[in-house]
């Protein structure tokens, strides 16, 4: 037998190589998971505890909804969610932080399922899709509902791909249950479950059948929802902000992550059969529903520096694209672009080039030049590469599965870089010397009422309590030594309640004073009831 030649080595060496990418792409969505679960532990450790956000009033909430169980039926919490938050909000901040990771992979992990049940391979490739969408990356880590509600969705999503449109009915009831937009759902589904029956198409309601009636002893009315509803339309509501789709490409998903949506529904298209994009149908309606509704009603979905203001609100999304991403590698992965698809390929090059010059026109009008450079760029190589690869000469599966290793590890960095770990922001540090002031103070402390749900965590004070707390919508309620602490973002700005006024009050006395140059808020007074 003749000996193999030297020459062959470095090619057995490459075959070696590339098969154990290949293998790592393939590993079991269970390795996948729990990378996934350590960089996402890790992402949420190294992040500051907010004192400003929406994460904090939930905490708190749900940590004092054992000790007042009418918080259970609060309408901003969510009484699902203050079920399942209340157990480890009550062992602190980070506790509770894990807990909500959990609910993180969670949502992952269904992904995968839903994507393994519609026929997509290499669905542990789903957990760094998810991660490379800023959307997930940066609400993931935070003691927020939108995890929770992703979990609502994508199992009832499941339990109507494996016909039980009753209990997917059931399920997406429990939708209001977590958040507001999960009414829109309980619409949206009733509506498709009907054509599966009267006893599907009912069902949904359920939730919130079940939510009034034991609100009811609660509010002491039938119809105390109607009293308290956020579904109601206020001043904070804006119409369609056109200039925000910009957003969508590169804030919310990332470029390479659309890119390959992109390609993933071509594929689909071109090659799936229609029974298994109408398995889709009902997620992917769902999503562009929910999109829209807060693309009409908001006017805040851009990032800023705490993260998760507005993109986090289009959480939902984030499974869908990451299933369309992935079909999008799988096709490059296993044989590129067919023949007989050639032509509708060459139509979706010409789309892909339309959309990066309308990015680009949008950016440049509205003086940004960076991220259509980068959309540009992005999208050329990529569509470039999808199109030529059947008439390239070097052998492009010898590196084809290390380009998705690198689109993929430039995907998750790109998120990071778009919403790194959260910091402590300037205005943080003005209610840390908030609570260090009254911390300071002589025992008992004065009762003290403030907007500010971090003063509350940092104080160990029970804001419903009304031995140690002034309400905030009974200022005239409040008695000699009782202390106002004011703000100029969450006071002045949410609870209307007006700084010029207090300060010309001959009832109220400033005892002491912070304010911070370009932060948020900028402003913090103490006023003591005389």
């Amino acid at each position: 037998m003749a000996e193999k030649s030297s020459a062959d080595t470095p090619s057995i060496a490459v075959s070696q190589y590339v098969r154990r990418t290949l293998d790592f792409l393939e590993a079991s969505p269970f390795i996948w998971l729990l990378l996934a679960g350590g960089a996402l532990a890790a992402y949420g450790l190294m992040s500051a505890v907010p004192y400003l956000t929406d994460a904090q009033g939930h905490h708190v909430i749900s940590r004092y909804a054992w000790k007042h169980p009418q918080l259970f039926m609060d309408v901003w919490n969510r009484p699902l969610y203050t079920v399942l938050t209340a157990l480890p909000a009550s062992f602190g901040f980070r506790i509770n932080q894990l807990a909500h990771i959990g609910m993180a992979m969670a949502g992952i992990w269904l992904t995968m399922r839903l994507a393994q049940r519609v026929g997509v391979k290499r669905t542990g490739l789903i957990a760094p899709l998810m991660l490379a969408q800023p959307a997930f990356l940066s609400v993931s880590w935070a003691p927020m509902t939108e995890q929770l509600f992703l979990i609502v969705f994508l199992g009832a999503c499941l339990l109507l791909l494996d016909e039980h449109p009753r209990m997917a009915g059931l399920v997406i009831g429990l939708a209001p249950l977590v958040r507001p937009e999960g009414l829109l759902l309980v619409v949206l589904w009733s509506v498709m479950l009907f054509r599966r029956g009267v006893s599907a198409g009912v069902m949904p309601w359920f939730g919130s059948l079940a939510w009034v009636l034991a609100g009811w002893p609660v509010y002491g009315d039938p119809l105390w929802l109607f009293d308290v509803s956020p579904y109601r339309i206020v001043p904070g509501f804006r119409v369609i902000q056109w200039d925000y789709l910009r957003k969508f490409y590169d804030d919310f998903s990332g470029p390479v992550v659309f890119i390959f949506a992109q390609v993933g529904a071509w594929a689909w298209v071109c090659r799936r059969p229609r029974t298994e994009i109408r398995k889709l149908a009902p997620g992917l309606l769902s999503a562009a529903a929910l999109f829209l509704f807060f693309f009409a009603a908001f006017d805040n979905l851009i990032p800023t520096p705490s993260g998760f203001i507005g993109w986090r609100l289009l959480l939902s999304l984030t499974p869908w694209l990451a299933i369309l991403s992935l079909a999008g590698i799988n096709r490059c992965l296993d044989g590129g672009v067919e023949a007989a698809a050639r032509t509708r390929f060459s139509t979706f090059v010409l789309l892909q080039a339309g959309v990066a010059a309308l990015v680009a026109f949008v950016y440049g009008i509205s003086g940004n030049t960076y991220a259509p450079m980068l959309w540009i760029l992005a999208g050329g190589v990529t569509t470039t590469a999808f199109a030529v690869q059947r008439s390239l000469t070097v052998p492009y599966w010898r590196f084809r599965s290390h380009a998705v290793v690198a689109l993929l590890v430039g995907a998750v960095a790109f998120a990071l870089l778009k919403f790194p770990p959260a910091v402590r922001t300037p205005g943080e540090y003005l209610v840390e010397e908030a609570a260090r002031w009254y911390q300071a103070l002589p025992e008992p402390r004065p009762r003290v009422g403030t907007a500010l749900w971090g003063f509350f965590q940092l104080t160990a004070t029970d804001p419903w309590d009304p031995d140690t707390t002034v309400s905030l919508a009974n200022l005239g309620g409040m008695r000699s030594g009782d202390i106002l602490i004011w703000d100029d973002w969450a006071a002045g700005r949410w609870r209307r309640i007006s700084k010029s006024s207090l300060l010309a009050h001959d009832k109220f006395n400033v005892v002491a004073h912070w304010e911070m140059p370009d932060a948020l808020p900028l402003e913090v007074i103490v006023f003591q009831r005389r």
